[in-house]
């Protein structure tokens, strides 16, 4: 049985709120998606040498899933970084992210760990651009995970940190359409 996207539900978390901050990164399963946006095919600039043309489109009812920046991991970043002998060609980009609450979908996420493409919002929200993390040679999926039950008396809060992780030849920009699950 492959996850099934239409069973997950936005959380936040057990008393309807998030600690404030927390920014929304966004997991898509490559297979709903019918079609994965690729690299440019002859770039003739910078931005477009690194960026994806086009629009992710996934099926009826299926999209993009938000997340959260992990408030647990105290570097709070998306880290990408050379990785590999001699010409250094793969990149590894990871970032932990968290689903607040308990959920039976998530668990089962993280049990399947399904081939994903993760969108991480730019930090200048005026641009309306993502940070992509895997494509459509090099998925991203998950590493690892854990999960806390929280603690009120610490501030811990209850949910899922997910490590999410791809090798690429570079971190990759998306300017196309944000298609969320319904």
């Amino acid at each position: 049985m492959n996850f099934d996207s239409t069973s997950f539900k936005k959380s936040t978390g057990a008393d309807g709120t998030v600690s404030g901050g927390m920014g929304l990164v966004y997991l898509g399963l490559a297979d709903d998606m019918t079609t994965i946006a690729t690299r440019y095919a002859s770039p003739t600039t910078n931005e477009e040498e690194v960026s994806v043309e086009g629009d992710h489109v996934f099926a009826a009812g299926k999209g993009f899933m938000p997340f959260y920046h992990d408030p647990t991991n105290t570097d709070d970043a998306l880290n990408a970084a050379m990785n590999g002998e001699g010409d250094g060609s793969n990149t590894r980009t990871e970032l932990i992210v968290f689903y607040p609450g308990k959920s039976y979908a998530i668990e089962t996420l993280c049990k399947k760990k399904p081939e994903l493409i993760m969108l991480v919002g730019d930090v200048n929200c005026a641009r309306e651009e993502y940070v992509q993390v895997g494509d459509k040679c090099d998925k991203a999926y998950i590493e690892t995970w854990s999960y806390s039950k929280g603690n009120k008396k610490d501030g811990t809060p209850q949910g899922y940190s997910i490590t999410v992780v791809a090798y690429n030849e570079s971190i990759l920009n998306y300017g196309g359409t944000l298609t969320l699950a319904s």
